[in-house]
């Protein structure tokens, strides 16, 4: 319990300071454009939120379930870091996983 808390304080504090950083620098973008003469219209669609793009968040979901496969598979036949097998493991399936990503891609475009 006590080595979660350590974790969580400066962890905590980091998404704070990252957190206030980008709503003072959101307001002094918008403070400038005011000042500049932009329209209220104007200042909205400058300060929207970027639309994501589903591709990559597809790609990386794919990735990362296959590593934690990967993971999975190393527990499973007890490997320890040191050995090679931890490591083709994982790019096994991380690879896979980016051909898995392309085989959907290329089949969802015909």
């Amino acid at each position: 319990m006590e080595g979660i808390l350590a974790l969580s304080i400066p962890l905590t504090f980091l998404i704070v300071i990252g957190l206030t950083t980008k709503w003072l620098s959101d307001n002094r973008v918008r403070r400038e454009l005011l000042n500049a003469g932009s329209t209220p219209e104007q200042i909205e669609a400058v300060m929207q939120n970027p639309v994501q793009d589903i591709d990559s968040s597809l790609k990386w979901g794919i990735v990362s379930m296959a590593i934690g496969l990967s993971l999975v598979g190393i527990h499973i036949f007890d490997l320890d870091a040191e050995d090679p097998l931890t490591f083709a493991l994982v790019f096994l399936f991380g690879g896979a996983g980016l051909i898995a990503f392309y085989v959907l891609r290329s089949r969802g475009e015909r």
